[in-house]
């Protein structure tokens, strides 16, 4: 990445629970110009990691570790029927306001499926409304797959990113899938690659999903290149979003490595999930979490009756189905 800032401020996440400094990311730049791909294999809460990075997007939110651009101006290209347009502006509406925010649009298409923005009727929507961005502007793109990336696609995507860089415009793509595999040649074609998967949320979040920048992977034993981003609703009415650093999907895995960051003991951690040591040392050892991660004890603390009461009910659940 260009542009390095040497006095940029040192790079961290900070949530109830974790935080986390990386001084590894303190040279990197925000997202460029170009096409940045999200490609997500987190099918059930798609529309919600699409408004998170609409969000991110508008906010210019530095919370994953590499920052956004902070936009002159957002858009966001719509397609599809009715409802599924309806429901996109719902969900943003509903993000938390600032008049720090960059200003953001709609350019809604319906239609009864959503558009391909790399076929070529796509491209004659999305190539003139880069444009429209203006420079240090930012677009936001859903596309959907079900089978491999196409040759074609790729070379769609080619266009986008550089009709974007020649405007200086970062377009965000974000593409539903169902399996990793069906990605292949998406880092050929892309400026920026972000893995996003399924996390189980904590009690009080509606979702969460981990974001992962593919091309830091080399970084990830040195800090948090990997993060997850829990969604709450607040009052039923306003999205607000915490950013963790990454340590497992499941919220059993992530609260065992808590405790042992604490020191307890794996005897300790077993009895509390009615498991043996040998069990808890396997799960701690394929969740290997970032260095310099400081734990907040309340966090702890607060899951503790939520996972016992559901180990219990567990418990309670496997006692009768034996007894039947």
């Amino acid at each position: 990445m260009s542009n390095l800032n040497s006095k940029s401020k040192k790079a961290a996440v900070h949530s109830n629970n974790l935080a986390v400094s990386n001084p590894f990311l303190d040279a990197m730049s925000p997202m460029s110009s170009g096409i940045s791909v999200f490609y997500c294999t987190d099918i059930a809460n798609f529309s919600h990691v699409v408004n998170t990075v609409t969000h991110f997007c508008v906010t210019g939110s530095k919370q994953l570790g590499v920052p956004f651009r902070t936009a002159s101006k957002v858009i966001s290209l719509c397609s599809g029927d009715k409802r599924s347009i309806e429901l996109k502006h719902a969900l943003f509406d509903a993000n938390s306001k600032s008049e720090k925010n960059a200003p953001h649009e709609f350019i809604d298409y319906a239609s009864r499926r959503p558009l391909d923005w790399t076929s070529e009727e796509g491209m004659a929507t999305v190539l003139p409304s880069i444009e429209q961005a203006g420079a240090n502007g930012c677009m936001v793109l859903e596309l959907h797959i079900t089978e491999p990336i196409k040759a074609s696609q790729c070379t769609g995507l080619y266009k986008i990113g550089a009709e974007a860089k020649k405007h200086d415009v970062c377009v965000a793509l974000v593409i539903a899938c169902r399996t990793t595999d069906e990605t292949a040649g998406l880092d050929q074609c892309s400026d920026e690659l972000i893995k996003v998967e399924w996390c189980e949320p904590e009690p009080g979040f509606i979702c969460a999903s981990s974001f992962d920048f593919v091309r830091l992977s080399p970084m990830s034993g040195l800090g948090a290149t990997k993060t997850m981003v829990s969604v709450q609703l607040r009052d039923g009415k306003e999205f607000r979003r915490r950013c963790d650093p990454f340590i497992a999907s499941e919220l059993d895995t992530r609260v065992m490595w808590l405790m042992r960051k604490q020191g307890q003991t794996l005897e300790t951690i077993g009895k509390v999930f009615g498991k043996n040591k040998t069990t808890i040392r396997t799960r701690l050892q394929d969740h290997a979490a970032p260095a310099g991660v400081k734990v907040r004890d309340q966090w702890v603390k607060s899951h503790m009756a939520v996972l016992a009461s559901r180990t219990s009910t567990e418990a309670t659940v496997e006692e009768s189905q034996s007894e039947d």
